[in-house]
Formats: C-alpha cells, structure tokens, sequence
C-alpha cells in the first residue's frame, strides 16, 4: 500500500526521534499512524520492544562485570595476602637458618680457642735435656702432638674462612664499641692512649657481621700506677 511522500517523511522524523531518545516518554510522543500505515506501527512497537530488551540485556551484562570484579579483587587480595604470608615465612626460615649456622659457627671458634690454649701450653713446655737423653721418645711425642694441633687448628681456620669468619684486626688500633670490647687497661709508652695492646680473646667478623666481640686490654696513662 503506497504511502504519501509528506506522510513518509512524518514517520522518518518521528523514527528518528525514537532512535535519539532512550526516554520511554518518548514512544509515547510518536503519534499513531493511519490505518494505512499499520505496517510501520507494528515495526515501531517491535523497536521498542528490542529497545527494552537491549536495556534489560546491558543491565544484566553491567552487573555481571560487577561481579566479575568484585571476585578479581576479592581473588587478587587473596594473592596478596598469600604472597605476603610466604614472604613471611620465608624471612622467618631465614632467619632461623641464620641463627642456627651462628650457633654453629659460635661453638666452633670456642673449639678453636681451646686447640689453640692447648697448643700454646705444649708449645711452653720444655722437657729437661736429660729426660730427653733417657727417655728422647717423650720429646718427639710432644713435637708430634704440638704438630698436630697446628695442622687441626690449620683445618679449622681454613673452614671457618670458607664460611667467611675472619678475626678481627685489634693490635694498635683505636678501641671500636661494635667490635671491640674492653676487658682491662694497661700502659705503653711507645702506643697512644685509647688503642688495643693487648688482645685477650680474639674476636671475628662473618662477613659483614660481628661473630663474636673482640676481648682487649686498652692502653691508659691512669694504668701506669
């Protein structure tokens, strides 16, 4: 059924209305066409009603990104609170690693300083010429024992270096508090007041860290009395 131009161009305006407005109102404000063209009414009654559904469907799909991204946020800060939670125990084991190989490292320089008392005894031990004459066994039995505490002692310092423990340098040096502690006082006329001249123990370092403090006698004028 043919429509007249004027009447086509009314019902391409008031499609286009509906087309650039998504107010409901809208549909309402399109008039009804005549009876000749109840073709185009029924395809404006169907737009609107995909309209709607579009509407509806775009709803539907935003809260479904919404809940899409509370659970990512809700799976992401579960990620985080695990990653932080390895960190955690990871510093920890770490840490306990840490003290554990310390202790060892501590018992260690305690057995190294008795091979090193007990071999400064046997190193100031004389036997009389004559015992040696009668009995020159016991004169080599104490050179082989004296031997092989340094080769023992030898060992250990060589395994300690391995671990990176070395001794603290103290002789003539000027008293530190982080690696040096005070054990007594004494007087030397050729050394400056305040510096080690004497070390009681010996102290190390594990690379960057103090092992074991440094024992020392410092030199003071007020020691002299």
């Amino acid at each position: 059924m043919a429509v007249a131009p004027n009447r086509r161009e009314q019902l391409l305006g008031q499609f286009r209305l509906l087309l650039e407005h998504s107010s409901d109102e809208m549909f309402d404000r399109v008039e009804a066409p005549i009876a000749e063209s109840t073709d185009l009414y029924q395809i404006f009654v169907e737009l609107a009603a995909l309209r709607n559904e579009v509407r509806l469907e775009s709803r539907q799909v935003k809260t479904a990104l919404d809940q899409f991204r509370a659970s990512f946020e809700l799976l992401q800060s579960s990620q985080e609170a695990m990653q932080r939670e390895l960190d955690r125990r990871r510093d920890e084991e770490q840490e306990r690693h840490h003290a554990l190989v310390r202790s060892w490292m501590l018992a260690l320089l305690e057995i190294r300083d008795r091979l090193e008392s007990g071999l400064a005894a046997m190193e100031q031990h004389h036997i009389p010429r004559m015992v040696r004459r009668v009995w020159p066994g016991e004169h080599f039995w104490l050179v082989g024992m004296q031997d092989g505490q340094r080769l023992i002692l030898k060992r250990l310092d060589t395994l300690l270096a391995k671990e990176q423990v070395q001794p603290i340098e103290v002789m003539e040096q000027p008293l530190d508090p982080f690696r040096m502690r005070a054990v007594g006082t004494g007087w030397r006329d050729d050394v400056e007041e305040g510096r080690v001249i004497e070390e009681y123990r010996r102290g190390f370092l594990w690379g960057n860290e103090v092992l074991r403090l440094a024992e020392v006698i410092v030199n003071r004028k007020e020691s002299q009395s």
